[in-house]
C-alpha cells in the first residue's frame, strides 16, 4: 500500500487547515461555536480547536476562532466544498498554509489509522 493511501486504497491528500470566524453574538460559548461550524462539515473535516479572541481592533474583534482540519477526498475538498458551504452560513473562512502543528498531528493520526486497517486485514 502506498504511504499516502488509507485502508480502502484511496490516496489521502495533505491535511488542510481552515480558520472559521463565528461572531460571539451568534455563539455564547465555545461549545455553541463548534456546534455551528460542525453542522457545515463533511466527515473528512473536523474541528480541532476553538479559541475566544480578545475584544479590540488589534486582534480582529468579537468572535470565536474555530480551527478546522481534514483531508480532501473525492469532491469533498476545502476549496470546492467546505469553504463555500461555510460561507453559505455567513461564516468567514480561509485556508491557512503551512500549519506545522496540525500537519504533525494529522501525520500521527494517519499513521495510527493506517496501522489499525493493516492489523485488521
Amino acid at each position: 500500500m502506498n504511504s499516502n493511501q488509507n485502508g480502502d486504497g484511496r490516496v489521502m491528500s495533505e491535511p488542510t487547515t481552515i480558520h472559521v470566524k463565528v461572531l460571539k453574538h451568534e455563539a455564547p460559548d465555545a461549545f455553541h461555536a463548534v456546534s455551528k461550524v460542525e453542522a457545515y462539515l463533511p466527515s473528512n473535516y473536523v474541528v480541532v480547536h476553538v479559541m475566544r479572541t480578545a475584544d479590540g481592533e488589534s486582534v480582529g474583534g468579537n468572535y470565536w476562532l474555530v480551527v478546522v482540519a481534514g483531508y480532501d477526498s473525492a469532491g469533498w475538498t476545502a476549496v470546492d466544498y467546505v469553504i463555500p458551504r461555510l460561507v453559505s452560513g455567513l461564516y468567514t473562512a480561509r485556508i491557512v498554509e503551512n500549519d506545522s502543528w496540525l500537519g504533525a498531528f494529522f501525520s500521527k493520526t494517519k499513521d495510527h489509522l493506517r496501522g489499525q486497517t493493516e492489523g485488521a486485514a
